[in-house]
């Protein structure tokens, strides 16, 4: 398992993080948390949008997702 904003979610060796986003983008509980800016933050790192294809997530992972909003 990881917990991403503080839900569990399956874990499969080999899961990268553009993976985990494209999964979580149909669970409604994350819905409200993706688009096309969010920032991931794994165990309290950021990580580069240009990494998503290919960082590779951990068993026990705990995972931020900020989207980013805009506004005036």
């Amino acid at each position: 398992m990881i917990k991403v904003n503080g839900h569990d979610v399956e874990w499969v060796e080999g899961l990268t993080v553009a993976a985990l986003l494209e999964k979580l983008s149909k669970d409604d509980r994350f819905t409200y948390a993706i688009n096309s800016t969010t920032t991931v933050m794994i165990n309290r790192e950021v990580i580069p949008r240009n990494d998503y294809p290919v960082r590779l997530l951990q068993e026990g992972d705990v995972i931020l997702l900020y989207p980013q909003l805009m506004g005036g």
